[in-house]
C-alpha cells in the first residue's frame, strides 16, 4: 500500500512540474525578442549588468553555460557559453555592460525560455514559429483603424477598453467645420471629418499624411500576400486587402480638405 502511494505521489509530482515547467525565478536582464523568432532567422539573447544610469544600483553577474529550454516541460534543447560583448567594456548608450548568447541553432517551433544554469534565473517566454509575425502585423496596421477619427470603435474591432462612439462630431465639429476666417457663415461649412489622429492628441494634418500612406504603400508593393482582407476592421472580407482599405479611409479625408 505504501509502495502504490509513493508511487502515485511520484506520477503527479512529475504531472504538476510537467504543467507548470518555467523557471523558478525570472530575470528581466536575460533580453529576448518579445514578439518572438522565425524558425531560420538568427536568435541572439543579450544578457546586460547595468553600470551607469537609473538602475545603475541593479547588478546582474551572469553565470558562462546557457540554455534554451522548452516551456512547458523544461527539456534542454541547446547549451553553449555566452560572449562578453567589447572585453567587458561599458557601452556608451545603455550605460551596460553586455554578453551575447547565440541560439540560432534552435529552429523548431514551439514556446521557449533562456536559463542560467549557474544562476538559476530565466528569461520571460519566447515563441518560435513560422508564422510569428503574422498577428504582430495585425496588430501593426490596426493601430490605424484606432487612430481613425470620427469613426465609432465598436466591437467586433475595437477591444475593450478602446471601444467608443463617434466623437468631434455636429455643429463647430469636423463634419460641420467652419471657415476660418469666416466662422459665422454656415454657407462654408464642409464635412471634413474622417482620417487619421496624427499622433496621441486629435490633431489631422495633410502633411504628415504623406509618409505613412507611402510606407504603407510600400509594403504592399512589396509584400502583397502579408496584406490579406482579415485584419478585423469594418471593411474586412469586402474583397480588397485591409491595407488599401485603411489607406483609402485616409485619402478620402485628404480629398475633403482640398479647397
Amino acid at each position: 500500500m505504501q509502495s502504490s502511494l509513493k508511487s502515485i505521489f511520484i506520477l503527479l509530482s512529475v504531472w504538476i512540474h510537467l504543467l507548470s515547467a518555467k523557471p523558478d525565478s525570472l530575470q528581466k536582464y536575460i533580453m529576448i525578442d518579445q514578439f518572438g523568432y522565425h524558425n531560420n532567422d538568427p536568435k541572439i539573447a543579450v544578457i546586460v549588468d547595468p553600470q551607469i544610469g537609473f538602475n545603475a544600483e541593479d547588478s546582474f553577474e551572469p553565470g558562462l553555460i546557457y540554455e534554451v529550454r522548452k516551456w512547458d516541460s523544461d527539456q534542454i534543447v541547446f547549451t553553449d557559453t555566452i560572449l562578453q560583448w567589447n572585453k567587458g567594456a561599458v557601452d556608451f548608450t545603455s550605460g551596460d555592460r553586455g554578453w551575447w548568447f547565440d541560439f540560432s541553432k534552435v529552429r523548431e517551433d514551439g514556446d521557449y525560455y533562456i536559463f542560467d544554469n549557474e544562476k538559476k534565473v530565466g528569461s520571460y517566454k519566447f515563441k518560435i514559429a513560422a508564422d510569428i509575425y503574422k498577428d504582430i502585423l495585425k496588430a501593426a496596421l490596426r493601430v490605424f483603424y484606432y487612430q481613425r477619427l470620427n469613426d465609432p470603435k465598436e466591437k467586433p474591432y475595437a477591444e475593450d477598453p478602446w471601444t467608443d462612439a463617434a466623437a468631434f462630431m455636429g455643429s463647430g465639429q469636423d463634419s460641420e467645420a467652419r471657415y476660418q476666417f469666416d466662422k459665422d457663415n454656415p454657407d462654408l461649412a464642409k464635412d471634413l471629418s474622417g482620417g487619421w489622429m496624427d499622433a496621441g492628441d486629435y490633431n489631422k494634418y495633410v502633411t504628415f499624411a504623406r509618409s505613412p500612406i507611402h510606407m504603407l504603400l510600400t509594403a504592399y508593393e512589396q509584400n502583397p500576400e502579408c496584406f490579406t482582407d482579415d485584419f478585423n476592421i469594418p471593411e474586412s472580407g469586402n474583397g480588397i486587402p485591409d491595407l488599401l482599405d485603411e489607406v483609402k479611409y485616409e485619402l478620402e479625408w485628404i480629398k475633403k480638405m482640398q479647397q
